[in-house]
């Protein structure tokens, strides 16, 4: 058949097919709004969470000595604490002492990992731990110190 007769047949010069779902004059718009709020979404995702390339860059340099205290937020337990830190790159290592009630404790060794402007550390043992927002001479954050749970940290650049 030609196409004229085609034409001439059915009113079209194509022969018809069957609508699809994408196709369909009313599902169209349907479709289109749907894909967009995904879109939305999965962009709102994106954008609530912290730029990786943020959490890489060593925005902050912790070398030195710092002073400042360390207290449960539970409970008693508490006192000055001193670290004295190196870093290289992302890494850091050091000491640490604990001063209360009196007494003078040696913690130990210390290790860390700096990603963006925080302080993430911990002892060879594993009994004290902090992540520290560095600021300047200042760093403040949660941690924890076996024996006396949760705590918090502040310090100071000596």
């Amino acid at each position: 058949m030609s196409v004229a007769e085609e034409w001439l047949k059915n009113g079209t010069a194509f022969p018809q097919q069957p609508l699809t779902k994408c196709s369909d004059p009313v599902n169209f718009p349907k479709i289109t709004v749907s894909l967009a709020g995904a879109l939305i979404v999965l962009g709102g995702a994106a954008c609530a969470q912290k730029d990786w390339i943020d959490q890489m860059l060593v925005t902050v340099d912790v070398t030195g000595a710092w002073g400042g205290d360390v207290h449960s937020t539970i409970g008693p337990g508490g006192g000055d604490l001193e670290l004295t830190l190196e870093q290289t790159g992302a890494q850091v290592v050091g000491m640490s002492r604990v001063s209360g009630g009196g007494a003078t404790f040696t913690l130990g060794s210390i290790k860390g990992t700096i990603r963006g402007d925080t302080l993430i550390l911990e002892d060879r043992r594993g009994a004290f731990t902090g992540q520290l927002q560095v600021s300047g001479d200042d760093m403040s954050g949660p941690g924890s110190v076996s024996g006396w749970g949760p705590v918090k940290i502040t310090l100071h650049r000596r």
